[in-house]
């Protein structure tokens, strides 16, 4: 019978103490050496919490959180730029057409986070005829390698668009500058 109570009594208090913690939707640890991040997400209202939680940085490991639409597909950690140090890249799909984004840092010498700006692929002139969604990303070789079905009239063509980008750091923000485009 003490044993029941003791059960019970901890079954309430785990009961208890889950009332007050979000769900999380996508949790990942990613390391690079000593380096690393604490990736999730939870519900806020409508939007969706993204936390990126460094640590290992030597100055400051204050988490990034931002809200964004739609979800994490996936999240990669590389040393883009070579100077030793990683970069994290957490890629996201929104909408109906599942379109693609990229939310990243880079770490300013193993010191602190600061953001790397992926320009949306709608708003880029160079990419965006035939784009609807439906992007796929990852790092290759040092580069950011984003791919997409060609749409032509709404209706898929059957190619695929691919672009490749490179890291620039830079004071305040690093940037992803497009290099390369092909299609096949």
């Amino acid at each position: 019978m003490k044993l029941f109570k003791v059960s019970l009594l901890f079954i309430s208090l785990t009961l208890f103490s889950c009332d007050n913690v979000e769900p999380t939707i996508y949790n990942k640890v990613l390391t690079h050496g000593e380096i690393g991040f604490n990736i999730s997400t939870t519900p806020d209202g409508g939007a969706v919490k993204l936390t990126i939680a460094p640590f290992g940085l030597s100055v400051d490991n204050t988490p990034f959180i931002k809200n964004i639409s739609g979800k994490v597909t996936n999240s990669e950690i590389g040393d883009m730029n070579g100077d030793g140090f990683p970069e994290l890249l957490v890629y996201t799909k929104a909408g109906e057409n599942n379109t693609g984004n990229v939310e990243a840092v880079f770490t300013n010498g193993g010191k602190s986070i600061s953001l790397i700006y992926f320009r949306p692929t709608a708003e880029d002139s160079r990419i965006s005829t035939g784009y609807n969604g439906l992007d796929e990303f990852k790092v290759i070789d040092n580069q950011l390698r984003q791919r997409f079905p060609i749409y032509e009239n709404g209706k898929a063509t059957g190619r695929t668009r691919q672009a490749m980008y490179s890291f620039e750091n830079g004071e305040d923000m690093g940037i992803f500058k497009l290099e390369n485009v092909s299609e096949y």
